[in-house]
């Protein structure tokens, strides 16, 4: 079996999330840029990051469909919050604004 081309699990109604992290996955630049992020000090489950970079990491690897409770968790989500629908829009602004301060970190690193 080809490995790198499962799905995500529906948590209740996070296909909307779902449909952009594959988006995002298969968007190379971008899935290379979250690889590079720094998490190594972070606090697992606390960190969209290191939960985001776990998603992709498992999409790449595994053979089974991948579970995204820790990545919304990480947003400081409850179940409840997987059962309510958002716009895909919002959630997309709502991720990049997480990983903005990261990836500014990063730039300003690689080229002090």
């Amino acid at each position: 079996m080809r490995k790198g081309y499962v799905g995500l699990n529906n948590q209740g109604a996070t296909s909307y999330i779902n449909s952009l992290l594959q988006s995002l996955y298969f968007t190379t630049y971008f899935r290379k840029a979250i690889y590079q992020i720094p998490t190594e000090n972070d606090i697992p489950n606390k960190s969209v990051p290191l939960a985001l970079q776990r998603v992709f990491y498992n999409l790449q690897t595994s053979d089974i469909p991948i579970e995204t409770i820790e990545l919304t968790k990480s947003f400081g989500w409850n179940s409840f919050d997987s059962f309510t629908h958002h716009d895909v829009h919002e959630f997309n602004r709502m991720l990049q604004n997480y990983l903005e301060g990261k990836m500014k970190a990063l730039n300003e690193y690689r080229f002090c």
